[in-house]
């Protein structure tokens, strides 16, 4: 029988919506003995479907500061042993460099492709700050070399 984890404090950032895959994760940190912060950032979301459509292509400035200033402020009161971020395309460098100044360890999990041909727009904040986590979960080869490109 192999030994679980050791239990740290995991604050949990991810759309977490019923039906949303990252509630599977969630359960399985749960389920491996881990303290689970839920961070929803789906509550961020802007009621308005033109603004949503809006900060997806365009995730800048006003369309997402509310969600990187709560995220410090969880951060910083639940002092969490790892941030996991769970596809972060709405945060800033400044709110990466906040939360591991608390003393957390940073995990960024995205398994779709922000290095692909298709240039969405919602990977412009993502493609400033990938640099900035301590650990990149990655799935597929071919990302191995450009994750690598910056170390």
């Amino acid at each position: 029988m192999s030994e679980l984890p050791r239990p740290r404090r995991i604050l949990y950032v991810a759309p977490l919506g019923e039906g949303n895959p990252s509630l599977y994760r969630l359960e399985a940190f749960r389920r491996l003995g881990q303290q689970v912060l839920p961070f929803a950032v789906d509550a961020f979301e802007p009621r308005s479907r033109y603004l949503a459509a809006l900060r997806y292509r365009y995730p800048v400035g006003p369309l997402i500061a509310r969600v990187n200033r709560a995220l410090v402020a969880a951060a910083r009161a639940q002092q969490p042993d790892v941030v996991w971020f769970d596809k972060p395309v709405h945060f800033h460098a400044g709110t990466i460099a906040a939360v591991k100044q608390g003393g957390a360890t940073t995990v960024c999990y995205n398994q779709d492709n922000p290095f692909g041909p298709r240039n969405d727009g919602c990977w412009m904040q993502f493609l400033k700050v990938y640099r900035s986590f301590d650990l990149h979960c990655l799935f597929r080869t071919i990302d191995d070399p450009r994750y690598a490109e910056w170390v």
